[in-house]
């Protein structure tokens, strides 16, 4: 295999996977960068932010890596994910006292060959992965299947954009895309995000990304469906109060809601100082909001009430 002998990219004698010689790393938490996805990124690290800098200077390239664990300071080359992107640095922004506030954009995906220094600045020799175009019906299957799964998800979920779903459409000719898309905007584990980031097989891609979406949509159309009962719940119990109250108004214009109140909270004082036993006490009580809820002109009233005093009393 050709290298080059500068820092730049070499290509192989086959044509299909480039060398880099040097390129500085930019050890990240917590986020995965996908090729043709742009993001915004906030450095305070030095050596990250070292990094970045020269990368401006220069090419503007600079390799991404995911940490391993998010809350090593300051990582090394075995905390670091072995595969990440080759990415473009745009727009950046000093933060005080010493951080960066950059937007990087997604190149191609790249492995670490070697890890050539670690101080000030990481740099590591890497290789380009190329993916292998695959045009078949099934691939094309997969692409749309994923789409609108992605999308009925989005409909689901409040905080994903409608936008997102139109970007979705867009991409379904365009299967490899259209993954690194949806797992960049899917809420899956860094684990799970670096997986699909590490297959440069597209088949494999939509197929684990099918598996992960459908996961979480199961999840989405759960928590809808228990929203759903709560709203449900929560409109009757509204309906009942305004109900509940109407009577109240009623009973008052007919000169009943004192008696009525006073009975009432007489029979609760006589329950709650029975002693009864707390399965009955769970039965009076069931049987005096049923009371409160009566008309005191109702038979089913006095029926009610009777029944409550003998409870008491025995």
């Amino acid at each position: 295999m050709a290298i080059s002998t500068g820092h730049g990219p070499d290509r192989s004698e086959s044509g299909k996977a480039r060398i880099y010689d040097s390129i500085a790393v930019l050890p990240v938490r917590n986020l995965i960068i996908y090729p043709h996805m742009a993001a915004p990124l906030v450095a305070n690290r030095s050596g990250s932010v070292k990094a970045l800098d020269e990368a401006l200077q220069g090419d503007s390239e600079i390799l991404i890596l995911a940490q391993r664990d998010p809350d090593v300071d300051a990582p090394q080359a075995e905390d670091l994910y072995n595969t990440g992107t080759l990415s473009m640095v745009h727009k950046s922004m000093k933060l005080p006292p010493d951080g960066l506030h950059v937007l990087v954009q997604g190149v191609s995906r790249m492995k670490v060959i070697e890890v050539l220094e670690t101080e000030p600045i990481m740099r590591v020799k890497a290789e380009l992965l190329d993916e292998a175009d695959d045009d078949s019906v099934e691939v094309k299957g997969l692409a749309q299947n994923l789409s609108g799964q992605f999308q009925k998800l989005v409909d689901l979920v409040q905080n994903m954009s409608d936008e997102l779903k139109i970007a979705a459409i867009n991409l379904e000719e365009a299967p490899s895309k259209l993954a690194d898309f949806i797992a960049f905007n899917l809420k899956i584990s860094l684990a799970d995000q670096q997986a699909v980031l590490e297959s440069d097989n597209v088949r494999q891609r939509l197929e684990g990304l099918t598996i992960l979406l459908n996961r979480e949509l199961e999840v989405a159309e759960t928590g809808s469906r228990i929203q759903n009962q709560v709203q449900t719940e929560r409109g009757k119990a509204q309906r009942d109060y305004y109900l509940r109250e109407q009577m109240k108004a009623i009973q008052k214009e007919l000169g009943e809601a004192d008696e009525h109140s006073e009975e009432r909270d007489d029979l609760g004082r006589k329950i709650a100082e029975s002693g009864m036993p707390e399965d009955v006490r769970k039965d009076a009580d069931r049987e005096l909001t049923r009371l409160s809820r009566m008309s005191p002109s109702s038979p089913e009233f006095s029926i009610a009430r009777t029944y409550l005093e003998w409870l008491s009393e025995l």
